[in-house]
């Protein structure tokens, strides 16, 4: 063992006594083990065809019948945009989640980022990312409050640094809180923005030059259930209507394997 390894022990152990490192499955001395980082690293997958808030019907199908009107036989939905997820919302990328957001773990934040920045990149394409916006879904007061920090906003900025899409704030309210309630209910969320002034860019750098009149916005949440956190910002929302994706951590439900 070198001298550097040595002194990188003795670092890691003292920051230990003031901050335990614990990976949320349970594996002591590491923030964050390598089968979770794992995890992080399969790649996303759509998963807006299991969000019912974003089902919109596009088409209804009918059956011709001679001597007879037409026989209504299904009907066709569509999603606004398309919605990528790392995984699904359960085992350890759930207690991944639940810790970063809800036990103060922010530390996480730059591992999540480094994870979702691919999906950002393959989004934006060849195109100049100065197009684009990222809009992290508000948080509510009282969240703000209870976690001491607003884990979206810290998210976007972390994501903004690794693939140059700026950050813009959406400033408004989202009805209620979703704990607790049924699909039914969640599917009724709405957002109201907060005066004529609905968003703005965050930090931006005048170098950079003009901001785009109509940037192409990718909303940013940490999980999806029904998709009616993403329909109200879409429909209440200029910013939210300029939606060309949707990118979160994890869905509550995970589309069957397609059977060839």
């Amino acid at each position: 063992m070198d001298a550097r390894e040595v002194v990188t022990r003795m670092l890691r152990d003292l920051c230990a006594l003031v901050i335990p490192l614990e990976c949320p499955c349970g594996q002591e001395g590491t923030l964050l083990c390598p089968s979770c980082r794992t995890l992080l690293q399969a790649g996303a997958q759509e998963v807006q065809s299991v969000c019912d808030a974003l089902q919109i019907v596009a088409a209804a199908r009918v059956r011709e019948r001679s001597g007879a009107p037409p026989e209504p036989v299904g009907v066709d939905y569509r999603s606004p945009f398309p919605v990528l997820a790392l995984g699904e919302y359960a085992g350890a990328l759930q207690r991944l989640v639940v810790q970063w957001k809800n036990g103060g773990a922010l530390l996480h934040t730059g591992a999540l980022a480094q994870a979702l920045a691919p999906v950002v990149r393959d989004i934006v394409g060849s195109e100049d990312p100065a197009l684009y916006r990222l809009v992290p879904v508000p948080s509510r007061p009282g969240s703000r409050i209870r976690r001491g920090e607003d884990h979206m906003a810290l998210l976007a900025r972390a994501l903004s640094r690794r693939t140059g899409v700026e950050v813009l704030t959406v400033r408004g309210s989202l009805s209620g809180s979703q704990a607790g309630k049924g699909a039914r209910q969640r599917r009724r969320r709405t957002f109201r923005a907060a005066g004529a002034a609905a968003a703005r860019d965050r930090g931006r750098d005048p170098a950079r030059g003009p901001a785009p009149d109509h940037p192409r916005v990718i909303l940013l949440d940490d999980v999806v259930t029904t998709g009616s956190t993403l329909r109200a910002l879409h429909e209440g929302s200029p910013a939210g209507a300029a939606a060309v994706a949707a990118v979160v951590v994890a869905s509550a439900r995970w589309p069957a394997p397609v059977r060839l």
